[in-house]
């Protein structure tokens, strides 16, 4: 099974770009326009701009609180699962990719955030005889549909527990 959120993160850039531009234009066409202090609709020009400007700071902040991450899992390779993942942000940190062999992996744990907004997956492999767990994996941008696939196929190689 393959989950591939590439485009979901396509939409969300594309939907996130064209909000940016409409309020720029927006805030542009109102301080060019004749006489910036007078009212429009009976709003006062200024106040427009402002609120536009604190619209697009909410939709930073939310989408920020969410910590979306690209993220690609896979187990049709021969012997392998594979977990790819980075944040969707202006500045892109670095992309990680993990590769765990089935027989290695020892099971996985979902932890939720800051009143559920933030969600993680936490993978833990067999290093000898000891365990290891990786670093948490946001799967917040995930459907509910996805993550349902995604955990019944974690399932079939490894346990739903915390293990460390």
């Amino acid at each position: 099974m393959i989950i591939d959120t590439s485009k979901k993160v396509i939409k969300h850039n594309f939907y996130g770009f064209i909000l940016t531009l409409a309020i720029l234009i927006i805030i542009g066409i109102l301080i060019v326009t004749k006489n910036y202090n007078e009212r429009l609709f009976g709003i006062d020009k200024g106040l427009i701009s402002i609120i536009l400007i604190i619209i697009y700071i909410l939709y930073l902040i939310y989408n920020l609180l969410h910590d979306y991450h690209y993220v690609y899992f896979s187990d049709e390779e021969d012997n392998k699962l594979i977990f790819r993942h980075f944040p969707i942000r202006i500045m892109i940190e670095k992309k990680n990719s993990i590769e765990i062999k089935k027989e290695d992996f020892v099971g996985f744990y979902v932890e939720k955030k800051l009143i559920s907004f933030k969600e993680y997956l936490i993978i833990y492999q067999k290093l000898g005889k000891k365990i290891g767990k990786y670093p948490p994996i946001s799967i917040s941008f995930l459907s509910k549909k996805e993550k349902e696939q995604l955990f019944t196929t974690l399932k079939k190689y490894g346990e739903f527990k915390k293990f460390i």
